[in-house]
């Protein structure tokens, strides 16, 4: 007797039966795929996108019977007042970068007003450069005791 070598189909194995993914699993996938690119991008071009910059400024110098003083500028676009000290760190030089408009700037030690104007920045006049020991008659109050 003779044997012949037929080939034989492999056997069967106990594996579960895979079936296709669902239409709605799939078409959900995708559009989660394209709503999360679409976000990232959004944040890549917000992230990347020029920010404007101020276009107007406000010089405020004054000298050493100036130091511990406030400057206060309100108004305009602001959604709180910027407020900076005279100091020798600063070299009695406050310079306040804002939009155009309209503002208010104060000069204020202990509570008590000792300066105040109105400032409007504009494309014909973008920086107001203010000396305030030239513009006030009267010295703020002395900040360090006399010296005996």
């Amino acid at each position: 007797m003779r044997m012949s070598r037929e080939p034989q189909p492999p056997p069967q194995t106990a594996a579960a039966p895979t079936r296709p993914p669902r239409r709605w699993t799939v078409t959900l996938g995708m559009l989660l795929a394209v709503g999360l690119t679409a976000l990232l991008v959004v944040l890549l071009l917000m992230r990347g996108s020029p920010r404007l910059e101020p276009d107007g400024t406000i010089v405020v110098v004054a000298d050493s019977m100036w130091d511990g003083v406030e400057l206060v500028v309100e108004g305009g676009a602001l959604e709180q007042p910027l407020r900076r000290p005279f100091a020798p760190w600063n070299k009695y030089e406050v310079i306040f970068f804002v939009d155009h408009g309209m503002y208010t700037l104060r000069a204020a030690q202990d509570g008590q007003i000792l300066y105040e104007r109105d400032i409007t920045l504009d494309e014909k006049q973008p920086t107001q450069r203010i000396n305030l020991p030239l513009e006030i008659d009267v010295p703020p109050p002395a900040t360090q005791p006399a010296a005996q």
